[in-house]
């Protein structure tokens, strides 16, 4: 899920502040709720799976010159949280194999 801009030449942008027009937005709304199904392949004999589902903050992006400014600029350099995923829930389940 994330949101996706353009910039006046029409180029792909992950910045905001180039972005003349969102060209994709799938970022959940306040209070959203989507259903996702996912297909796994397993062994003709596997009768249940573990499934580990996690959501997180995904660390900053960008091009070099971009994360190496954010960098320096920060007291905490690349230990700075904006550059670590943050977990926001984790899960982990034992599922039937469908029939």
């Amino acid at each position: 899920y994330g949101r996706t801009y353009q910039d006046a030449q029409g180029q792909p942008t992950i910045f905001d502040f180039e972005a003349v027009k969102v060209a994709e937005d799938t970022v959940l709304k306040p209070e959203e709720t989507r259903e996702e199904t996912f297909t796994f392949h397993t062994p003709k004999d596997t009768k249940t799976f573990d499934v580990e589902v996690g959501l997180n903050y995904a660390p900053l992006t960008g091009p070099a010159s971009f994360l190496q400014r954010v960098e320096a600029e920060s007291s905490q350099g690349s230990q700075d949280p904006a550059f670590q995923p943050i977990e926001i829930v984790k899960r982990t389940e034992n599922v039937p194999v469908g029939k």
